[in-house]
């Protein structure tokens, strides 16, 4: 299935798979059930998505620019329903480059989630603080005023939970680069999946106990 071009940044195409239109469709439904105003609640979800959206393009975008920096190839980045992915045609030859390249994306969501932060205490007044803690609890309000938050939140939320050292996210390619100053390639590679399947079994074990 195929993809939609969107726009050029540095030489990258942006493109958005076919299938995207489906998270929106679920967005809207999501955010708009059991609300008086089912259109409000839709564009709400809508437009949260969205931004939400944009946190993930910058993500991989940063990935993208320190993989050009080091003389790697970046084919394209496509955004996917549940995601985005950088498609590397190659990737940086040494350990600390690759090292820098996997941290980007990270460190990228939580400048973006400490600067939404930030903004927060400027917009949303104190008194609301304890009703948007209960509804990161309870599920996502739908107060306008809690767009900013929320965007923090998630954004804050993506970057811990890209640097989980289970290859091929973030954390994982973080473990390779360091294992791969000590070791070959290859091994370095090896042991990061391992961990990765590893940690997987166990947060599925943990699912099976606790669900």
């Amino acid at each position: 299935m195929g993809s939609i071009r969107l726009l050029t940044i540095r030489g990258i195409p942006i493109r958005i798979h076919i299938t995207f239109p489906l998270i929106l469709i679920w967005a809207a439904f999501q955010y708009g059930q059991g609300q008086a105003n089912w259109a409000k609640g839709a564009l709400f979800g809508v437009i949260f998505t969205l931004f939400l959206f944009v946190g993930v393009l910058l993500h991989e975008l940063a990935h993208s620019l320190v993989a050009l920096q080091f003389g790697a190839q970046v084919r394209e980045i496509v955004l996917f329903p549940l995601g985005g992915v950088a498609q590397m045609e190659s990737l940086p030859e040494r350990p600390w480059q690759e090292l820098l390249m996997a941290l980007a994306g990270p460190v990228t969501s939580a400048v973006v989630g400490g600067v939404l932060g930030i903004a927060t205490l400027f917009f949303l007044p104190l008194r609301l603080w304890a009703s948007f803690l209960r509804a990161i609890g309870t599920g996502m309000g739908l107060q306008w005023a809690y767009l900013l938050p929320y965007l923090a939140f998630t954004n804050l939320l993506l970057a811990g939970f890209n640097l989980i050292p289970a290859f091929p996210m973030d954390g994982g390619r973080v473990l390779r680069a360091l294992l791969a100053t000590a070791m070959p390639y290859g091994r370095a590679t090896a042991i990061a999946v391992a961990v990765g399947q590893g940690l997987a079994w166990l947060l599925g074990l943990v699912g099976l106990l606790g669900g």
